[in-house]
């Protein structure tokens, strides 16, 4: 198809100039962490921050190659269980066992909102049709509906500004307070991660019980592979889950849900 733009708002000039930035290998152009905006930094100290995130060997640990065949042969095993155990229909199973896996790429959003010059970066790894990609948007299916049913479960800051209009008094005295995590994603234990996702299946009683193990083993596979390259160097996760995998917000939510039960 011959696509034609329309209603062009660039000069030639100025298309000219987005072609040589993009071409300009000097800088990196990424987005900022929190507030919409573009950050233009230069591309050594980009490639410095991003070492630095990985340096860090309790996260994250560096393999000595592509690990891509030795996880796909593991990830059709446990595709042929799902199908064999009737969990797992055919179609699904094709969807799940990717064929020709991309493989994984970390990129960093830049922290400007606390610092202008070096920004710190927060850590995403770009996995669309990864190993593991379908079985995450697969694990989510199930985890939503867990995340929605949490007692302390709030949409968005309009789900928030309702809740609060339909309070019928709001005394003086008392104080509306956030509480954040560092890095969430990134800490989660892998097995504390994994509990508050059988805490869920476990108060669900329409599941059967097969199925559940099998949502378990899972989530597991793709905690403990959550593989990725920079600048042609492979690393492994070893701690939490990866921010950009579908699941990762859900099994974060129900990781917090278990920790707010058991402490507040």
């Amino acid at each position: 198809m011959n696509l034609k733009v329309k209603n062009v708002n660039l000069t030639k000039v100025e298309r000219q100039a987005l072609e040589n930035l993009e071409k300009d290998v000097s800088i990196t152009i990424k987005p900022a962490d929190k507030g919409g905006g573009v950050v233009v930094m230069d591309t050594e100290k980009y490639k410095q921050e991003v070492y630095r995130l990985l340096s860090d060997t309790t996260t994250y640990q560096k393999l000595k190659k592509n690990p891509t065949q030795e996880f796909k042969k593991e990830m059709t095993t446990l595709v042929k269980e799902g199908l064999s155990l009737g969990i797992l229909d055919k179609k699904e199973s094709e969807f799940l066992d990717v064929k020709n896996p991309v493989i994984p790429v970390i990129y960093q959003l830049l922290k400007i909102h606390k610092r202008l010059v070096d920004p710190l970066g927060r850590p995403v790894v770009a996995g669309k049709n990864s190993l593991t990609s379908h079985m995450s948007q697969y694990i989510d299916y199930f985890l939503q509906k867990y995340v929605v049913q949490m007692l302390s479960f709030l949409k968005d800051s309009n789900d928030v500004i309702n809740l609060v209009h339909s309070l019928d008094t709001l005394d003086s005295d008392i104080w509306l307070a956030t509480a954040d995590v560092t890095s969430l994603y990134t800490v989660i234990p892998m097995k504390l991660g994994l509990q508050g996702v059988e805490v869920a299946l476990a108060e669900d009683t329409q599941m059967p019980e097969d199925q559940k193990s099998y949502i378990l083993k899972c989530v597991n596979f793709c905690l403990t592979h959550n593989y990725f390259m920079f600048k042609n160097e492979f690393f492994l996760q070893r701690v939490g889950v990866a921010m950009g995998a579908k699941f990762s917000p859900s099994l974060a939510n129900l990781y917090m849900a278990m920790w707010e039960k058991k402490y507040y």
